[in-house]
């Protein structure tokens, strides 16, 4: 089954404290309010006093993200791979296209609440099959590939040359304003192509952000088929 997913970047994070995993729960349940369900006999729950445990240091973690008529996926583990992946928060596609304008936002805020925590290097959501055709235009030292909505944290940002280059008008000071605040508050700047990953990325933004990076592979999304979904 596909799903809507952000990936979430930290080269060299090994563990998770309990305080960060701690620090996560209570924000996802107090801003997003999800309900947290953890997998049947998980080894975090107690199974007698239906309590949660969590280690002083814990390796990896997965639950669930609760909302009436939507479940959501969170995984935390080691970074891995060659970008240091450590977190995935997915949607089910069969979910996700009941209400893609109503979903994108819950997915999107939630990717946001998670950054604020685990303070990502580097995080990207779209629809899985796009996100794997991408990942081989993913680079640190440039903008080499963009996705429905890309997470930039500080380091990024300094290692591309500054928060000009992921605004899509560079010169709207009040645009340049709020982005500045939401990586105070998030510790990401977030760059947003369309309202929905299931909509098409408009023409002029493309043709906007083009002019600044004329490396980055854009999207191009398109629905997989059952078959299996081969990448060059």
């Amino acid at each position: 089954m596909y799903s809507y997913q952000f990936q979430f970047f930290k080269p060299g994070k090994e563990n998770y404290p309990q305080k960060e995993i701690f620090m996560l729960l209570t924000a996802l349940q107090e801003i997003n309010h999800f309900e947290i369900k953890f997998p049947p006999r998980d080894p975090h729950i107690d199974q007698k006093q239906g309590m949660i445990g969590i280690q002083p240091v814990e390796k990896e973690l997965g639950l669930s993200l609760r909302l009436p008529g939507k479940d959501l996926g969170l995984f935390l583990g080691p970074a891995e791979g060659k970008f240091g992946e450590i977190a995935l928060l997915s949607m089910p596609v069969e979910q996700f296209d009941e209400n893609p304008r109503e979903n994108a936002p819950i997915l999107f805020r939630a990717a946001l609440t998670v950054s604020k925590v685990l303070e990502p290097y580097f995080a990207w959501g779209d629809h899985e099959a796009e996100l794997d055709k991408l990942s081989h235009c993913l680079r640190f030292d440039e903008l080499g590939a963009l996705a429905w909505a890309n997470l930039f944290s500080r380091e990024f940002l300094n290692e591309i040359g500054g928060i000009d280059q992921v605004l899509l008008n560079p010169e709207d000071t009040e645009d340049k304003k709020g982005v500045a605040e939401l990586l105070d508050i998030y510790s990401v700047a977030p760059l947003e192509l369309s309202p929905s990953p299931a909509e098409e990325t408009k023409a002029a933004i493309i043709l906007g952000i083009e002019r600044r990076h004329p490396g980055v592979l854009f999207r191009s999304f398109e629905i997989p088929s059952e078959k299996a979904i081969e990448f060059e």
